[in-house]
């Protein structure tokens, strides 16, 4: 036995070891037999990550992380894809052991934050980062993530100052220029949003909010055909971002290209079929085309996918109203109305004309007066408390125009100026004086405000009153 030794020992030491193997193949895969580091895992991760393939990203990490469980980067980067996967609690699991595995990871800190703020969690995600802040005080990121966490909270001011600390921390980064601009436009500071959008693009010419807020901040200060050119831009920079073809389906909305509004806006639905937005705007574009079924129908469809969603009832009244269902205009503005958003004040008045042509002139007259009493208390908007004055006869139309010409940008000016003439208009045919109601809404037109709801209005009013091409003849002699 012992002469065979030399040959039975290597055979079994070869037995056991190929077991090991194939043990390994069973248990493990080849993937770790071809990429047994850490670090290559991680790699390759990455390129996952990349390639939008997040379930294969989060396959490699786990490797990675079976042979190093303690790996920060491992774990960050698994959390991004879980975090693209919205799978957020193992996300936060793992941006948190991100950072007990490195103090020093601050990204892993922003993103328990990120994760708290998507989730509703406010108060945690601000808490992650200040903390981030006092980690590491010379990082601009930290600014960024808060400024753009009370962006989400309509802190506008506070965002601004944050981003301007950004910028003093690292005064090269389009993301930070662009954000800035969003909270500047959002507190209609218009020239400095176009501003910073400018050094946003010469940063990063095809920064998306930058390339969105160029031509949003042209539109709101009635400057048409710039913001179509800007949203041209934009979707030759990026062809497949919906929020482009909205915007420049609402320009030319402005613009009176009802045709081309309604190509984009039904290229944007195609890209993105329960965008209530772009329905809501193809919904306006329809009626200002006289096709009221089209347009209740879309803005019908976004209330399904929306049902808090104020704009679309409110605007579905307006085409309920224009098409001459006041009780269903009535419901849609009430609906609106009841809402705690800033269009319930013209939900109001849109009420108090259809009380009028219901025949309920006093009970509106009543009821907005109510309502107005308390809505002055707390005014978010100096404008609509005027508007509000003037419809209640607490102040004239000579008044009103002059508040409308103190708002600070051409287009405010224009749409203020309007909805004054506008709503002259209607009191006036409630005054039984139709003849006065057309000056003020020939004079409402003349400001050339078409992006003004209260413009298409007046325009439809008069297109309405307009005698019809042959009525000198007899009916018979027309057929």
């Amino acid at each position: 036995m012992k002469k065979y030794l030399w040959i039975i020992v290597p055979i079994g030491l070869f037995l056991f070891l190929d077991g090991l193997v194939v043990i390994a193949l069973l248990f493990f895969g080849l993937k770790p037999l071809v990429h047994w580091e850490v670090g290559s895992f991680i790699r390759n991760g990455r390129t996952m990550y990349r390639s939008g393939k997040m379930a294969q990203a989060i396959s490699d990490y786990n490797w990675a992380l079976l042979l190093d469980p303690k790996n920060s980067t491992a774990h960050y980067e698994r959390g991004e894809s879980e975090y693209v996967l919205r799978q957020f609690d193992v996300a936060l699991a793992d941006f948190q052991a991100a950072f007990q595995a490195d103090p020093d990871n601050v990204l892993a800190l922003l993103h328990c934050g990120l994760v708290k703020e998507t989730e509703g969690n406010m108060t945690g995600a601000l808490s992650d980062y200040n903390a981030a802040m006092v980690l590491q005080p010379e990082n601009s990121y930290p600014y960024n993530y808060r400024g753009y966490a009370r962006i989400e909270q309509k802190d506008f001011t506070g965002a601004i100052a944050d981003f301007d600390q950004s910028i003093k921390l690292n005064p090269s980064d389009a993301w930070t220029y662009a954000h800035r601009a969003q909270a500047q436009a959002r507190l209609r500071q218009y020239d400095a949003a176009l501003a910073d959008c400018v050094r946003a693009l010469a940063l990063d010419p095809r920064d998306p909010v930058a390339l969105e807020y160029s031509g949003f901040c042209q539109l709101q200060e009635g400057d048409f055909n710039s913001a179509l050119a800007a949203f041209d831009h934009a979707i030759q920079h990026r062809p497949m971002q919906v929020q482009f073809y909205v915007w420049r389906g609402v320009t030319k909305i402005d613009l009176d290209d009802l045709d081309g509004a309604v190509a984009d806006l039904t290229h944007a639905i195609g890209l993105l079929p329960n965008n209530v937005f772009a329905l809501s705007q193809r919904g306006v574009a329809f009626r200002r085309k006289g096709d009221f079924p089209r347009s209740e129908n879309d803005l019908t469809r976004a209330i399904e996918i929306d049902p808090a969603n104020a704009h679309a009832y409110f605007f579905r009244g307006v085409t309920r109203y224009a098409g001459g269902n006041l009780g269903g205009a009535k419901d849609d503005f009430q609906q609106c109305a009841d809402d705690n958003t800033e269009d319930r004040v013209y939900a109001k008045f849109w009420l108090w004309i259809v009380g009028h042509e219901s025949g309920q002139g006093l009970a509106a007259d009543k009821d907005l007066a109510a309502f107005l009493a308390a809505y002055d208390a707390n005014n978010p908007d100096p404008w609509n408390g005027k508007l509000g004055d003037f419809i209640t006869g607490k102040i004239t139309l000579d008044a009103l125009l002059a508040a409308a010409v103190a708002e600070g940008t051409p287009g405010g000016q224009r749409r203020h100026q309007c909805a004054a003439l506008f709503y002259a208009g209607k009191l006036k045919l409630f005054q039984n004086d139709p003849a006065g109601a057309r000056v003020c809404f020939a004079k409402a037109v003349a400001t050339a405000a078409s992006d003004c709801l209260e413009y298409s209005e007046a325009r439809r009013f008069l297109e309405m009153s307009q005698p019809a091409v042959g009525t000198d003849k007899n009916p018979d002699e027309r057929q």
